[in-house]
């Protein structure tokens, strides 16, 4: 069954409301007017059906003739426990007073208020009447059944209560039970929220009802990041080696000139809302259960990625998070491979989660190739605790699967927490091995407390076996380190365009020096203070493709503006330590990066690049290998090119001039599509590699990526790049 496209809700028609005092006997008048009656009934005179049978009944009427029955002025009102008191505008065309089958009828337009009233001794079943909801309703025709308590609008029905609006052919209310009844063209709002579907049963006062054959929509919001824009400590422009390269285009990306349609569900066609289509759907406050689903976070039919359950249900965990609970769930591709989701539940929210069940890699720590499974144990809007057991796959087969060795196992652990608004704490811990008598060699930890002071952040780290990767020296191991660093924002420098960064640093280090021809292991204190200024300058932009199945939203979740651009900076480094040897550089940077094509052809439509040179003057040498200079002349290169269809590949790396050692090679397979992309990543010098899942939209990543492990940095220039 293909997804429906879901319109937006029209907002309500303006209809003004003047009440004015009157009876059930109302003389005809020139110009609409307020009316207020009460309308008592017997509760013996209730037919002995269910409410939702009751309201489902067909109601007739002649549309003929309208007006107040006389009997809506009671003589005997102990008979009537539950008064209603019902204030409607009504026009002057209306006959005064008529009795036509217990039926109060009203012609458009008009504005009907239901509030039931305090009722003398109410029946044990009957909601508590301080919890009644007020409606508003405007619709063709309304028509009241003073007998039944039952009030019926017909023919473009809006109904607005509890800050949601209900539009439907038909709608019935029951005013004793508050049970509503909608049915034809049933669409429910709530904020960005939209249900549509053929038939809602919903309780007014205890906010649950069910909805039938329903189909909607659910708004995401956009996951935030930590940072945005140059990172302060590198020279501006200048790629990271540990982010993707089409990641590092996306967020070097223009804003696009031509806005997203609707259909793509937010601004600049992003893959922001998701559709879905339920048998049916029980809701209960912030709780919802769904029979037979299927969820997409595709705008378009037949849509390219589905999640597929038998039962689901969904609900709120905290302001940031949803979780959802799945039965026989399956992700389908394509609508013809079928895979196993494997798990029960699925949190949504802002972070990033991982939606597959195992997840791959490949880590030279772990002894090569490496299965995990990845565990929430706590999550909240504000902390989270992820613990990821890995199985040591080729360490197994190297030791001929000797099951009880403590070598073959290990795992991650991450806990972050926002202890407050402008405070976070964050823990990792790596352990390669489970043998405690090697605990002290093959464990990795890293804690960082970061606090914003105004634009400004101030990061306590300290860390235990850090990988830092140093150019053409290689991959280094910093055996412990702790202090603070204090992170500037961009500065912007007038109108001139230039931007200023600065960071200031003072750490305990313990890790490996070379003296003497000798590598020998010292403590020492390690200062350091660096100024970075560039500027970026925007060669040509072209113009992106209209978000559509088969132009700008082909194979990526936001249409591909073309761009080049050019950017320059200088950086200047000063660091000193407490044996006395002092190390200086002046850097300076120039490279051009962008993209040509919009990947929306079949073939040869799209080229990334970026290509860079740099030069370094120093004065002094570090005593430590890990930040110590030896690359003075570098050029960069990053290339990604579509091959045919969604395939992309490239390559990245850097070559020192002056020795032609070629280092820090990354080599890159991408499978992108418009809901989804599949990323392989290796990296031979640094012996690490990931296989990563992407779901776009649900926020969602199927990600064991060694490169993204807090453990793992770069140093340029004799600094560590921030994270």
């Amino acid at each position: 069954m293909p997804f429906p496209l879901v319109p937006p809700a029209a907002p309500p028609p303006l209809v003004q409301t003047v009440p004015v005092q009157g009876s059930a006997a109302i003389p005809a008048q020139s110009t609409p007017s307020a009316v207020k009656a009460e309308l008592p009934i017997a509760p013996e005179a209730l037919p002995e059906q269910s409410p939702a049978d009751l309201l489902g009944a067909p109601v007739e009427a002649n549309p003929s003739s309208f007006g107040w029955p006389a009997r809506g002025n009671s003589d005997n009102p102990e008979a009537s426990p539950q008064p209603v008191v019902l204030t409607a505008p009504i026009w002057s065309e209306i006959p005064a007073q008529s009795e036509f089958d217990g039926l109060t009828h009203y012609a458009r337009p008009a504005i009907a208020q239901i509030q039931p009233a305090t009722p003398a001794s109410p029946e044990p079943a009957s909601p508590d009447p301080s919890q009644s909801v007020p409606l508003e309703t405007t619709a063709d025709r309304q028509e009241f059944d003073n007998v039944r308590q039952v009030f019926t609008a017909v023919g473009d029905v809006l109904m607005n209560f509890r800050q949601s609006e209900l539009k439907a052919d038909r709608v019935q209310t029951d005013v004793v039970t508050q049970i509503v009844v909608a049915e034809g063209n049933v669409t429910l709002t709530r904020g960005g929220q939209v249900l549509q579907g053929g038939r809602l049963e919903y309780n007014l006062v205890q906010d649950r009802g069910t909805f039938f054959q329903t189909r909607g929509s659910i708004n995401l919001p956009q996951a935030g990041q930590d940072f945005s824009g140059d990172r302060p400590g590198s020279i501006t422009g200048a790629p990271s080696q540990l982010i993707p390269f089409s990641q590092q285009l996306g967020d070097a990306q223009p804003q696009p000139l031509q806005t997203g349609a609707g259909d793509a569900g937010g601004v600049e066609g992003e893959l922001r809302r998701l559709r879905f289509e339920a048998d049916r759907i029980e809701f209960d406050g912030g709780r919802y259960k769904a029979f037979n689903v299927r969820v997409t976070n595709d705008p378009f039919s037949p849509p390219e990625l589905e999640l597929r359950s038998t039962e689901a249900s969904l609900e709120r965990i905290s302001p940031l998070e949803d979780k959802l609970t799945l039965r026989r769930g399956r992700i389908v591709f394509d609508q013809k491979v079928a895979v196993p989701l494997l798990r029960e539940e699925v949190i949504i929210s802002r972070r990033q989660r991982n939606i597959l069940p195992f997840d791959f890699g490949y880590d030279s720590d772990f002894g090569g190739l490496f299965i995990g499974r990845t565990f929430d144990l706590l999550s909240s809007d504000r902390t989270s605790f992820v613990v990821t057991p890995l199985f040591l796959v080729q360490r197994a087969i190297n030791e001929n699967f000797n099951l009880v060795d403590g070598d073959l196992y290990g795992g991650t652990f991450r806990f972050n927490s926002q202890l407050t608004d402008q405070t976070s704490l964050g823990i990792y811990a790596k352990l390669t091995s489970l043998d405690p008598n090697t605990l002290s060699d093959t464990a990795r930890a890293n804690l960082r407390l970061q606090r914003s002071i105004g634009s400004n952040q101030l990061i306590f780290q300290s860390s235990f076996r850090e990988r830092l990767f140093n150019g053409s020296l290689g991959e280094q191991d910093v055996r412990s380190t702790v202090g603070l660093l204090f992170l500037s924002p961009n500065i912007p420098l007038g109108s001139s365009g230039l931007n200023l960064t600065y960071q200031v640093g003072a750490q305990y280090v313990t890790a490996d020096t070379f003296r003497d021809n000798l590598i020998n292991r010292e403590s020492l204190g390690r200062f350091q203070g660096t100024v970075n200024i560039g500027r970026g300058f925007t060669l040509w932009q072209g113009k992106a493709l209209p978000p559509t199945q088969t132009e700008g939203l082909r194979y990526t979740p936001t249409p591909v503006t073309p761009y080049v651009q050019l950017f320059t900076g200088i950086q200047g480094v000063s660091t000193g330590y407490t044996s006395g040897d002092t190390q200086q550089a002046i850097i300076g940077a120039i490279g051009i990066q962008g993209q040509i094509g919009q990947f929306s052809k079949p073939m040869w439509d799209y080229t990334g690049f970026n290509v860079s040179f740099y030069q370094a003057f120093n004065s002094g040498v570090s005593p430590f290998l890990f930040d110590r200079i030896v690359d003075f002349q570098v050029v960069t290169l990053s290339f990604l090119q579509q091959i045919y269809g969604p395939v992309r590949a490239g390559v990245q790396g850097s070559l020192n001039v002056q020795t032609g050692a070629l280092y820090d090679t990354n080599i890159i397979v991408e499978y992108s599509r418009r809901t989804y992309g599949v990323v392989f990543r290796y990296s031979p010098d640094r012996e690490i590699g990931s296989f990563v899942l992407r779901i776009n939209g649900f926020n969602l990543q199927g990600n064991t990526d060694p490169l993204a492990a807090p453990d793992v940095n770069s140093v340029r220039g004799g600094v560590i790049s921030p994270r």
